[in-house]
C-alpha cells in the first residue's frame, strides 16, 4: 500500500505541468458546453427538451434494463482509456488526447448547463444526483490517464532514437500497467453510473411528485 502511495505521489510530481494543462483543457470544454447549452437556438432547445422529457418518462415510469445500462456505462469509460492508451503509443497522439478530454468536458458542461437552464433548481439537484457521483471518479481518472498518455507520447518523441528495444519494452510495459490500473478505476466509475445514478434519479423523481 505504501509503495502505491509513493508511486502515486511520484506520478503527480513528474507530470504536474501536464496535469494542469489537461485540467485547463477539460475546464475549457466544460465552459464551452455550458455556453453551447445557453446559446442553443430555440427550435433545437425545444426539440432536445421534448426528447429528454420522453427519455425521462421512459426511465422513471418503465422497468429499466439495468444490465444493459451497466454494460453501456462501463464500456463507454473503457473505450476512452483504451483510446488514450493507444494514442499515447503514437508520436502524433497528443492533440487527439487533448481533443478527447475537451470533448468529454464539453458533453459534461452541455448536459449540466441544459438541465439547469431547462429545470432550474430541479436541474441542479438532478445534476448532483445523476451526474456528479460517477464523475467524481471518472473526471480525475480521465485527467490522470490523459496526462499519462501525453507524457508517454512526449517521451517517445524525445527518446525514440536513443532508447533501445529493451528500454522501449520496459517503458511500454510500465505505461500499459499504469493505464490498466486507471482503466480499472474508470470501470468503477461506470459501475457507479450504472448502479447508483439510476437509483438516485428514481428517488428524485419520487420526491418531485
Amino acid at each position: 500500500m505504501e509503495g502505491w502511495r509513493n508511486y502515486t505521489r511520484q506520478f503527480f510530481r513528474d507530470r504536474y505541468g501536464i496535469l494542469i494543462v489537461i485540467l485547463l483543457i477539460f475546464l475549457l470544454g466544460v465552459a464551452g458546453g455550458c455556453l453551447g447549452a445557453n446559446k442553443m437556438p430555440v427550435e433545437k432547445r425545444e426539440q432536445l427538451s421534448v426528447y429528454l422529457d420522453g427519455r425521462w418518462n421512459e426511465f422513471t415510469e418503465q422497468p429499466v434494463d439495468r444490465v444493459a445500462m451497466l454494460e453501456g456505462s462501463v464500456i463507454r469509460n473503457l473505450e476512452i482509456t483504451a483510446a488514450i492508451w493507444f494514442l499515447g503509443l503514437t508520436v502524433i497522439g497528443i492533440p487527439f488526447i487533448a481533443g478527447l478530454v475537451a470533448f468529454r468536458g464539453f458533453i459534461l458542461g452541455f448536459t449540466v448547463g441544459f438541465l439547469v437552464e431547462q429545470m432550474s433548481w430541479q436541474g441542479v439537484i438532478l445534476s448532483l444526483l445523476g451526474i456528479l457521483p460517477h464523475n467524481l471518479i471518472a473526471v480525475p481518472t480521465l485527467i490522470a490517464a490523459a496526462a499519462l498518455g501525453v507524457s508517454f507520447s512526449m517521451e517517445l518523441v524525445r527518446g525514440r532514437i536513443s532508447i533501445g528495444f529493451g528500454g522501449m519494452g520496459r517503458m511500454v510495459l510500465g505505461y500499459t500497467t499504469t493505464m490498466l490500473a486507471l482503466t480499472a478505476v474508470m470501470a468503477a466509475a461506470g459501475l457507479t453510473e450504472g448502479i447508483l445514478s439510476p437509483s438516485l434519479i428514481r428517488l428524485l423523481n419520487t420526491l418531485m411528485r
